[in-house]
């Protein structure tokens, strides 16, 4: 699926839905107003569009399971802030080729987009 909206080459004699402009302004406010969750529990990201960004602060280990049908261009940002170890799992699908990654250490932070025409997590 391409999203034609994001492209500004096919703008050139293109004239989007509402629809679509609607959508552009939601993804637009997702990234300028992004969710905050702190966890100290396992957790299952919302996927909601725009960014997320989970801040995971406990001294036991947390997985935070990615969405199983993520949005393209979904922005999902999972912080290491306690001592316990964070895995980030794909949920069905991979990140980097990988069905699951590590967060390093302490207050290191993994960001990972969705993209749709790939079908892969891609860590930024």
């Amino acid at each position: 699926m391409t999203r034609q909206i994001r492209d500004p080459q096919a703008l050139q004699g293109y004239t989007p839905t509402t629809q679509q402009l609607l959508d552009s302004l939601v993804d637009v406010w997702g990234y300028v107003n992004p969710v905050v969750t702190e966890v100290t529990t396992d957790y299952t990201a919302a996927g909601s569009l725009g960014t997320e960004k989970i801040l995971c602060n406990s001294g036991s280990s947390i997985t935070v399971d990615l969405p199983a049908d993520p949005s393209d261009l979904t922005v999902i940002e999972v912080v290491r802030a306690g001592t316990g170890a964070v895995t980030i799992d794909g949920n069905g699908n991979t990140i980097n080729g990988a069905s699951t990654q590590s967060v390093a250490s302490q207050y290191d932070c993994t960001t990972v987009e969705w993209f749709e025409d790939i079908s892969e997590w891609i860590i930024k």
